[in-house]
């Protein structure tokens, strides 16, 4: 329902940077319902922490993507937000990636592409499929889903657009030579 039209598609580049720019990104974040992907934060290679760091799940999962309205390429990634609290109390914020995915937008404001699990081993690789909604686009909602039937995964996923539509310079007359501009000279 309201999917963003083949004419509305050709004309974002205007509406979110004008006519004169040669292109632009479209960033999208929103949120995902994810199955059977993990959602353990773990150190690489899973070695002891000598430090004694605490980690949180704070919140997950999320969705970022960016759409190149030049070369119509689109890239993403789903990912939880973890927290790493260290013994002197410091705290770091950590994007825990899930899945990231590529793809091409079409004419029509359909996307296809591919994913991978970057969460899991074995058969990471999938597909990606999503559409731009909205008159201007203003939103993404899509999936991506394991080729794998056994061990399968997914996640269905939606996004607002971050970016604001295209304001023109205002433009001020500059006043000609030798005319007033204090406005003392009035009779």
């Amino acid at each position: 329902v309201n999917n963003t039209s083949a004419a509305q598609v050709g004309a974002l580049k205007d509406a979110y940077f004008g006519s004169e720019a040669a292109g632009g990104n479209l960033h999208y974040q929103g949120h995902a319902v994810t199955y059977n992907l993990p959602d353990d934060y773990k150190l690489a290679g899973n070695l002891p922490n000598a430090l004694g760091a605490e980690y949180a799940l704070v919140s997950g999962t999320h969705v970022a993507a960016d759409i190149d309205l030049a070369s119509k390429n689109v890239t993403g990634n789903l990912y939880n937000v973890w927290t790493k609290t260290n013994t002197a109390l410091q705290v770091d914020e950590l994007n825990h990636e899930l899945v990231k995915f590529n793809g091409t937008l079409a004419n029509d404001g359909s996307i296809a592409g591919t994913a991978t699990a970057t969460a899991i081993k074995g058969n990471p690789e999938g597909v990606l499929k999503a559409s731009l909604y909205g008159d201007k686009a203003q939103e993404l909602g899509g999936l991506v889903a394991s080729k794998d039937t056994t061990n399968n995964w997914g996640a269905a996923f939606g996004a607002k657009v971050q970016n604001n539509l295209y304001k023109a310079p205002v433009v001020t007359e500059v006043p000609a030579w030798g005319e007033s501009t204090d406005q003392n000279n009035r009779k």
